[in-house]
């Protein structure tokens, strides 16, 4: 606190740029310190500066990063050299599983800050987005090392290994390096439509550098699959366009006073899907208005020769662009079902508006004053 005072009185009393300054207000500050590195633990394999900049090429991949490795000096602000050394990392790169479980304490795993990493490798893993990644892998792992009664070392290799992977590529995590297995019923049928079919079923979930892996069409256009007999349809798989390119903040306060707490205009918000009935007539049998999932399943179980899915329309761009599009032969039963029910909206029109009126109390007036202020 005492450091980031300093800062703000260098910056509005002493810098040269201090007049750039004079208009600003102090909004926020962090009340925790946030460390990058405290403990590392060993597994199997120790991620070096080395693989990172090698590309990570594991077989036992189970996540990636991108971020460069930046070593900060010991000293701190203290330091008066540059404060951070940067050490250039391929953007992806591939962690592999041997990193995520201990190599000496049975039933240990481990994720974020504390993989198996040197000092270096640290330094590129540590961001949120890797960590949230290593989060991921090492919960499934502990779900399957539940479901077969084995210890984390018993998921290391071969076909359990292959399962970890392709649950994680199916609940839409990337790994780089690899292609996903998609669903057999999907590529039993013979597909129709507009655009550029085959990418709906490459195995590749989002685009990759100077590779387009996105259908592309119109709202209303058609994607048609045909069935030589009929099929059993537990539901469709879809991974819609979300925009990864989009530049994300997060807000530190509330009330969010961007425009970036928006479903991105990419995603598709509306679709429909129809099944052929005996005769060619066809049925609406499921119909989605308000998506705003980048992965989402549509659960039909019905027997049908032919399938339609339309998309209806996006959040707002004219294009419609589609990375995976698969009929399913099983459901995969981890997607929640939400009980029917009243909304909050719902709910509040029938509360009696005195229970609704602001308070008397003078914090809230002077709350609503500060959202009301223009920001710095």
């Amino acid at each position: 606190m005492r450091i980031g005072s300093g800062v703000w009185d260098y910056n509005k009393t002493r810098a040269p740029e201090r007049d750039e300054a004079a208009d600003w207000a102090l909004e926020w500050s962090g009340s925790l310190p946030g460390k990058r590195e405290n403990r590392r633990c060993v597994g199997d394999h120790i991620l070096t500066q080395n693989d990172v900049r090698k590309g990570g090429y594991f077989s036992d991949i189970v996540a990636y990063g991108g971020w460069s490795m930046d070593d900060h000096h010991p000293a701190g602000i203290l330091y008066p050299g540059e404060p951070t050394v940067f050490h250039a990392a391929p953007s992806p790169y591939g962690i592999p599983y041997r990193c995520l479980y201990s190599r000496n304490i049975d039933n240990l795993f481990f994720a974020g800050r504390n993989i198996s990493a040197t000092h270096a490798a640290l330094s590129s893993t540590r961001v949120m987005g890797t960590c949230a990644l290593l989060g991921q892998a090492a919960g499934t792992a502990a779900a399957l090392c539940t479901r077969h009664g084995c210890d984390p070392r018993g998921f290391a290799g071969g076909d359990r290994l292959r399962e970890l992977q392709t649950i994680l590529e199916e609940d839409d995590c990337w790994l780089p390096g690899r292609t996903r297995a998609v669903a057999p019923l999907a590529l039993k049928g013979e597909l129709s439509g507009t655009g550029n079919l085959p990418l709906l079923l490459d195995g590749h979930d989002r685009d990759a550098e100077g590779e387009d892996h996105a259908w592309r069409g119109r709202p209303g256009d058609v994607i048609e699959f045909r069935w030589n007999s009929p099929a059993d349809i537990a539901g469709v798989r879809f991974v819609f366009d979300s925009n990864l390119q989009l530049h994300k903040r997060m807000p530190c306060s509330y009330p969010h006073r961007t425009s970036s707490c928006a479903v991105p205009k990419s995603l598709v918000k509306s679709y429909r899907i129809e099944a052929q009935e005996t005769g060619g007539k066809w049925k609406v049998v499921y119909r989605e208005g308000d998506n705003y999932q980048r992965l989402a399943h549509a659960r039909l179980q019905v027997r049908t020769t032919a399938l339609r899915i339309v998309p209806e329309e996006t959040w707002g761009d004219p294009e419609v662009r589609l990375f995976a599009c698969e009929p399913l032969d099983l459901w995969p039963g981890k997607i929640p079902e939400y009980p029917d029910g009243s909304s909050v909206v719902e709910v509040r029109s029938k509360v009696a508006p005195e229970d609704l009126a602001p308070p008397e109390g003078v914090i809230e007036r002077e709350s609503e004053k500060a959202r009301r202020r223009p920001a710095a």
